[in-house]
C-alpha cells in the first residue's frame, strides 16, 4: 500500500483514483498519521463482503435451519480441561 500525504492527494486525486481502480491501494496521511484509505471498487466489495460475516450464533442458527441438524437448541457450549474434552 502506497502512502500519500493529503497535500499530494489533493493535487493528484484523479490520477490516484485511476490507479486505485486498476488495483493499487493508497493510505492517505495527515501530518504523517493514517487518515483514510483509497481502494478500487473490487477491493471495496471484498471488504464489505467480509463485514457481512455473521456472528457464530447467527451462523449456527442458519446451519440448523439449512440442515435441520439434530443439534440442541440454545447456545452451543464446549468445555475443555487441559486440552481434552471434559467428561
Amino acid at each position: 500500500m502506497t502512502k500519500v500525504s493529503m497535500a499530494t492527494a489533493k493535487g493528484s486525486i484523479s490520477e490516484l483514483a485511476s490507479r486505485a481502480a486498476a488495483g493499487e491501494r493508497f493510505l492517505l496521511l495527515r501530518r504523517g498519521k493514517p487518515l483514510a484509505a483509497l481502494v478500487g471498487p473490487g477491493d471495496l466489495a471484498a471488504l464489505e463482503a467480509g463485514a457481512r460475516v455473521a456472528s457464530f450464533d447467527e451462523a449456527l442458527r442458519a446451519f440448523r435451519r439449512r440442515h435441520r441438524a439434530a443439534l440442541p437448541e440454545g447456545p452451543l457450549v464446549v468445555t475443555r480441561t487441559r486440552g481434552r474434552p471434559a467428561r
